[in-house]
């Protein structure tokens, strides 16, 4: 695995699963900086001679998920990226529903509802690196600080496998 490091200032920006052109989003600060967390999953098995203590495991996949907050946010972006992974085509103009009930998560199918990330940090130097993350699915979103602080928009999605290309980048670090 890849190291990098994320400092300072950086852009993140959106596009709808492996079409067009990145959109962005807005930025972050150092306050909370963008991260990768993968978790592997087992399925473990035991006998009575190990008690609880697993004999032998096996791998079953792995998570991959994202996080990472918006300082100054692009508000248009953020509105038709919203709408277009929640599946239901209401949620514009800042008024957000519940998810649409039974949408794809396809790539390739109209009305998938994952989107490709990536961060740009505002300098190369020091080892920092364009991060690239495949087929997310939101998983959540905070707004936070209403007031007299700036708001900070607090994002987690879960990078997903391309069914259809196995073997394929789940993220890219270059």
């Amino acid at each position: 695995m890849a190291t990098f490091e994320v400092c300072g200032p950086h852009t993140i920006r959106y596009r709808l699963s492996g079409t067009g052109t990145y959109t962005s989003l807005g930025r972050g600060d150092n306050d909370d900086l963008f991260r990768i967390e993968t978790e592997t999953s087992y399925v473990e098995i035991t006998t009575n001679e190990g008690g609880t203590m697993p004999i032998e495991a096996i791998r079953t996949g792995m998570k991959v998920s994202v996080f990472f907050s918006l300082i100054d946010v692009e508000r248009t972006a953020i509105d038709t990226m919203l709408q277009g992974s929640d599946g239901n085509s209401g949620s514009t103009g800042g008024n957000y529903y519940p998810p649409g009930v039974g949408t794809v998560l396809k790539p390739g199918i109209s009305g998938d509802t994952t989107f490709d990330l990536q961060l740009l940090p505002d300098t190369t130097s020091g080892g920092q690196k364009t991060v690239n993350v495949f087929r997310c699915r939101l998983t959540g979103l905070t707004q936070q600080d209403f007031g007299n602080k700036p708001t900070r928009m607090a994002f987690k999605a879960e990078a997903m496998v391309d069914q259809d290309s196995i073997g394929s980048a789940m993220y890219t670090i270059t």
